[in-house]
């Protein structure tokens, strides 16, 4: 950041039960950006291998800003306080 903060941006992955898929059952997954600010937590999570089980704990957070072309956008995400492994 231009402040010198560091921030890790990760995306957990969760498979949908078959009951709550979508039109035709296309959509499998729900997927969930997340963010951590803690040195420790960071330096984690830069471990971790693709298909880990995690847990995370945080806020939830809705993110707006303008595009080029004069239109908005917005992202939810999980700004997290923790995150461990789940074995």
């Amino acid at each position: 950041m231009p402040s010198g903060d560091e921030v890790v941006t990760f995306r957990v992955i969760i498979d949908r039960p078959a009951h709550r898929r979508g039109p035709g059952g296309r959509v499998r997954v729900d997927t969930i950006d997340c963010l951590i600010w803690s040195a420790p937590q960071r330096r984690r999570i830069l471990t971790w291998e693709d298909g880990v089980l995690v847990e995370v704990v945080g806020s939830l957070q809705r993110r707006f800003w303008k595009t080029g072309a004069g239109g908005s956008l917005s992202r939810t995400e999980v700004c997290a306080s923790r995150v461990r492994r789940v074995t």
